[in-house]
């Protein structure tokens, strides 16, 4: 199955957990990298590419997305475009844990 992220810009909202409020536009490209952007919230500003990202379909509209952030979060979101949300944890290697969930603003 194609990669339905290539090419694709999904913006969420954190609404609930440690992120609350930020808003961010993730940009996936066919080279599994990602770029990464807060429009919105405590962390607005700031920019990150990423080099390798997973996506796994879990479901119908469901779509698991992992990467690893040069910053030491590890992120593991799951996308649930039936229902226009998202839900997973960002952790640290210190085994700091944070449950976000939210909604999928936008993809272009």
């Amino acid at each position: 199955m194609e990669n339905p992220f290539y090419g694709k810009t999904i913006q969420h909202t954190w609404t609930e957990g440690a992120f609350a409020g930020g808003s961010f536009k993730n940009s996936y490209r066919d080279d599994n990298s990602v770029s990464l952007e807060c429009v919105a919230g405590a962390m607005k500003g700031v920019k990150a590419e990423q080099k390798n990202f997973s996506a796994r379909a879990i479901g119908k509209d469901l779509w698991l997305m992992s990467w690893l952030e040069d910053s030491g979060y590890s992120v593991s979101i799951v996308f649930d475009f039936a229902n226009k949300k998202v839900t997973g944890t960002i952790s640290k290697p210190a085994g700091e844990f944070y449950p976000v969930s939210g909604t999928i603003d936008s993809i272009n």
